[in-house]
């Protein structure tokens, strides 16, 4: 565990998975105007960052804008989200997406195993914190991932 800048991981992951993004139709952008430092192991995050870019652009729709926000909520907390402009995730569903395996009826024919969202949690846990799927303001998925934060 150490001093993790969000902001700066997430620009760097973000330009990495920029050609995926754009090979699916999709851009990503990064809303963070300044540092948000965590306490977290960084190679965690930089893989659930990855399985939350890759579900987002897998699932959206072609053109879709993915938005990765790095900011501290009242209590200091760390807070990493991303928010699509795909289906969204049924409320009903939300609960069931962190399960190994599980995969959502309305996957249609969009490859996958089950694991990612699974993995995502797993990560976040051993860095005690926590993560949430809502609706986006868009109408597609916003998960947010909390984190231990630091000044």
């Amino acid at each position: 565990m150490e001093r993790v800048d969000l902001r700066s991981l997430s620009l760097e992951v973000i330009e990495g998975f920029r050609p995926l993004a754009a090979a699916r139709g999709a851009s990503v952008a990064l809303e963070a105007p300044s540092p948000v430092m965590a306490h977290a192991d960084r190679d965690m995050v930089r893989q659930v960052l990855l399985n939350l870019l890759d579900n987002a652009t897998k699932y959206g729709p072609a053109g879709q804008r993915v938005t990765v926000s790095a900011h501290k909520d009242d209590d200091s907390s760390a807070l990493l989200t991303v928010d699509d402009e795909g289906p969204g995730v049924a409320a009903a569903h939300r609960p069931l997406v962190w399960g190994r395996f599980w995969r959502g009826p309305d996957t249609g024919n969009t490859t996958g195993t089950g694991i990612g969202l699974a993995l995502v949690k797993e990560l976040v846990m051993l860095n005690k914190g926590g993560v949430d799927i809502q609706q986006a303001p868009s109408g597609g998925a916003r998960f947010t991932v909390t984190l231990p934060g630091v000044d």
